[in-house]
């Protein structure tokens, strides 16, 4: 299966065990949120949720990216998709608002 790059984000940061667990993905807080951004097949996405719910974080958001996608800008709130395009398609867990 095809790699994309995929930006998960979660509120809070995180602590050394988690940055640990995701040391396979580029981490970036912004004060408020945790983006955590990789290329990774579907496999791989599904394992980082399992490990996003281990440690007790709280989803806000999983983004697949454009392919040419690298920041960890976030996009704004409250569209689907951000005026800039860059993600593809995004996807919000039930219930979560921005902070």
């Amino acid at each position: 299966m095809r790699a994309y790059p995929y930006r998960i984000l979660v509120r809070g940061d995180l602590g050394r065990p988690a940055r640990q667990a995701f040391e396979d993905f580029e981490i970036e807080f912004d004060g408020v949120h945790s983006s955590l951004i990789a290329n990774v097949d579907q496999s791989a996405l599904f394992s980082a949720l399992n490990r996003v719910q281990s440690f007790g974080l709280e989803l806000v958001e999983v983004a697949r990216l454009r392919d040419d996608e690298t920041d960890c800008q976030r996009p704004e709130w409250p569209g689907v998709a951000d005026p800039a395009g860059r993600a593809d398609d995004i996807r919000r867990v039930a219930g979560s608002e921005p902070a």
